[in-house]
């Protein structure tokens, strides 16, 4: 009797595993590109804020000058008799290497807490634009006439740098003028205006603003005797 054979059952090659070379190269070109786009918008987000807080501070600074000459000229004063405090506004001179601006006033400086001009110090303020690296220096000097500072030295304080451009402008009922010279120092004008542009960090911000002095508003002076 013959016995029948039985064919071997075909023998099936197992599917290789993992990711193939082409695989492998596009998924790396895809984590690139996506790596790539995050940084973009990244790098481009912290451009944008650091040039708007570069802005803000330049505001700021901008602000913050006009805020200090606005208070000084606001209080402004001319005490009866006294020829130490008058007003004077010089231009800047062409050629100058230091002293490229100069305002000198006097001003009535009362406490934080007190806002009656009878309990008052007389405060000889001078400022002046000197040249910096970054364009020039406003600086302010303050000595005390009368009240408890007048035995103290005078202080200077740097109010900013970087100003390129600073005007001030008196009114005098008139007109608008650039200088005020000494032969008009014991008159107050009626009105100021301030123009000022800083650049810091490469920002540009300028500002200007007008405001009335307190023409007409007597205080007694409190430096040598006072007249009737």
């Amino acid at each position: 009797m013959r016995r029948s054979r039985l064919a071997p059952a075909p023998q099936h090659r197992a599917a290789p595993s993992g990711w193939t070379l082409l695989e492998l190269v596009l998924s790396i070109s895809i984590a690139v590109l996506v790596v790539t786009l995050l940084y973009s918008i990244y790098h481009t987000s912290m451009v944008t804020l650091r040039t708007q807080e570069r802005t803000h501070s330049a505001a700021e600074r901008t602000a913050e000058v006009l805020r200090q000459l606005g208070d000084d000229l606001s209080r402004a004063t001319i005490p009866a008799g006294e020829e130490a405090c008058g007003i004077v506004l010089e231009p800047a001179a062409p050629g100058t290497a230091t002293a490229l601006w100069h305002l000198e006033l006097c001003t009535a400086a009362t406490s934080d807490a007190e806002i009656d001009l009878k309990w008052h110090d007389i405060i000889h303020v001078e400022y002046s634009l000197q040249e910096d690296v970054e364009g020039s220096a406003l600086v302010r000097t303050e000595t005390a006439l009368a009240g408890p500072g007048v035995e103290e030295p005078p202080l200077t304080n740097l109010v900013a740098n970087g100003i390129t451009a600073l005007e001030v402008h008196f009114f005098d009922g008139k007109a608008w003028e650039e200088e005020w010279p000494e032969a008009r120092s014991s008159e107050l004008p009626l009105a100021v205006r301030l123009t000022i542009e800083i650049r810091h960090h490469g920002i540009d911000a300028d500002a200007t603003t007008e405001l009335f002095l307190p023409a007409g508003t007597v205080v007694e002076s409190t430096v040598g005797p006072s007249r009737p």
